[in-house]
């Protein structure tokens, strides 16, 4: 907590990150439940994209902590690579628009 208090920079680049991070978890549940729209993919997309730098962000911190965490922390890439590839840049609500 220290190390997050004293580096107040990073804390901020961090919180600017996660603004951009939907609700993961529920985006999950609707594409496990075959109830999501391209746009709920898109959201999905966007918010994966935030990942590799908030990655490199905990792993600047010095605190051994930060740097387990950021060796554990999956940034997802590839399957944001697929949904980068399998979607348009502002897709529509209904998948046969």
């Amino acid at each position: 907590v220290e190390e997050l208090i004293s580096e107040s920079s990073a804390l901020a680049d961090i919180r600017s990150l996660l603004c951009g991070v939907r609700d993961i978890e529920r985006l999950v549940a609707r594409i496990t439940g075959l109830r999501a729209t391209p746009k709920d993919l898109a959201v999905l997309r966007d918010s994966l994209s935030q990942l590799p730098e908030l990655k490199g962000i905990i792993n600047s911190f010095k605190s051994e902590r930060f740097k387990k965490l950021a060796q554990r922390l999956d940034d997802l890439s590839d399957v944001n690579q697929k949904l980068a590839a399998a979607l348009v840049e502002d897709p529509s609500f209904k998948i046969n628009e």
